[in-house]
């Protein structure tokens, strides 16, 4: 289990890197295709990694007690980010198909 500290360490970085990216040019090149919405949508993802790398991070050396209510509040904000993050990039990837189509 050595491996799982530098994993989220690497998973904050990742994602910490990609809403700067997306900041600064990724959101206009997704859009100059013809990708308006999914180019907005795609920060969600992002946050959501960010989040979850840093509640498991907070989760690992044992900062946070074991069952308490952050330990379980840790555990299912990161999934309900993640399915938030799922859903509206599969409107935004079908409202875009729509738009390319028309």
């Amino acid at each position: 289990m050595w491996w799982v500290f530098p994993g989220f360490i690497v998973g904050l970085i990742v994602s910490s890197l990609m809403i700067v990216y997306w900041l600064y040019r990724l959101r206009l090149m997704l859009a100059e295709k013809g990708w308006k919405y999914t180019s907005l949508l795609l920060i969600l993802v992002w946050l959501a990694a960010f989040f979850g790398s840093a509640s498991g991070l907070l989760r690992t050396p044992t900062i946070i007690q074991k069952g308490s209510m952050i330990d379980n509040m840790l555990l299912y904000i990161p999934a309900a980010l993640y399915w938030i993050a799922l859903t509206a990039l599969t409107a935004g990837l079908i409202l875009d198909a729509m738009t390319k189509t028309r």
